[in-house]
């Protein structure tokens, strides 16, 4: 049931959204309720609230006073989902809806409770379905009782985008959806049912680009060209390979994704036995900014000799985009001519694959 979990932890991330287009100056509040919360948080702890698809958009910014209360207010263009976070760390993602919204530490449950939005006041009962499905799943106990389980997961999910097309909450469901179901062009369809305010905020306007790069990944697609920097300090671009006369296995891991490190000796040998007849390999790493030091070990005590590039620009992926890379491993062979030909190859299945397209030139 982890693909369970993994909706449920997406739904906690993105919580919260609505509907409101107020421009005047202050048009949000945003009082915080801390004092229950005995460690972690410093009277003086900076305060900001930023916009979650954009962090080093700072909407407003304050300090914790010393009874742990705060309050933000600024202007937006609203409606808008928001970060709120203090000393640099998340503490919770808010709706931003003209509405003035409150943060209280529960001591009582042990968690921030976030309201005073449409959004955030009415998750809780998506919530509590979804945890209830989620509890059966983890009582599964075989793929056919799973899969219904996951299948009226995925109804329930659906029913909220469409119970909620015209406001935010709806786009918050959206892109839990996305993150666990549905294929692109589904999703695109999805999108078509929202209203045309909804269709305009900028989480939905991300998931389009998502879903129409995902065309890209698609066998038989041209190269969508992706240009990053080895661990030499040079940026190389697939294209530059192709034009060489290489087949390149375009692989997305990273060092902290236990099933990628299983996959590398596969490739290791891959590499060994199909470099010399015309194959390179184009790893990017997926590691988060900060750990590149980690990552240009990691790939020398492994023996992974091919091209390794970073795959974040900033904090950003952009290549991960271009792909609509949602999971990793994940990896796309393309020929000399630049045309996908196979993707998603795995353990002894690499070699049999590659023989299949570069011993038969």
């Amino acid at each position: 049931m982890k693909r369970i979990l993994t909706v449920a932890c997406c739904l906690s991330m993105l919580a919260a959204c609505g509907n409101n287009d107020k421009k005047s100056a202050d048009n949000f509040k945003i009082n915080g309720n801390l004092t229950a919360l005995d460690e972690g948080i410093d009277p003086g702890d900076t305060v900001r609230v930023v916009d979650i698809y954009d962090r080093n958009n700072v909407l407003a910014e304050t300090v914790v006073g010393e009874d742990k209360t705060f309050t933000l207010t600024g202007n937006a263009k609203l409606p808008m989902l928001a970060r709120v976070t203090v000393a640099g760390s998340g503490l919770a993602n808010v709706a931003l809806e003209g509405n003035d919204v409150a943060i209280v530490y529960d001591a009582e449950q042990d968690d921030i409770a976030v309201t005073g939005s449409y959004t955030n006041d009415n998750m809780g009962k998506y919530d509590e379905q979804i945890y209830s499905i989620f509890a059966e799943g983890q009582a599964a106990t075989d793929e056919e009782q799973e899969e219904e389980i996951m299948n009226r997961l995925k109804a329930v999910m659906y029913d909220a985008v469409v119970e909620n097309k015209d406001n935010l909450l709806g786009v918050v469901m959206l892109e839990g959806y996305y993150a666990q179901f549905a294929e692109p062009e589904e999703i695109l369809a999805v999108v078509d049912q929202l209203s045309a305010p909804m269709q305009e905020v900028k989480g939905i306007e991300r998931l389009t680009v998502l879903c129409n790069n995902a065309k890209n990944a698609e066998v038989g697609a041209k190269l969508a060209d992706i240009k990053l920097t080895d661990t030499e300090g040079r940026e190389v671009a697939v294209s530059d390979l192709l034009a060489e006369g290489k087949w390149v296995l375009v692989d997305f891991w990273a060092t902290w994704c236990g099933p990628c490190r299983g996959e590398i000796p596969h490739l290791v040998e891959a590499y060994a036995k199909f470099a010399p007849k015309g194959l390179q390999i184009y790893g990017i790493t997926l590691d988060r900014p900060g750990s590149e030091q980690k990552w240009k070990t990691f790939v020398e005590e492994n023996g992974m000799t091919w091209v390794n590039v970073w795959g974040y620009v900033g904090d950003e992926c952009p290549a991960a985009e271009l792909y609509n890379v949602r999971s990793i491993p994940t990896n796309f062979l393309f020929s000399p001519e630049g045309i996908l030909v196979a993707k998603n190859l795995r353990g002894e299945q690499i070699e049999t694959i590659l023989a299949e397209h570069i011993l038969a030139e």
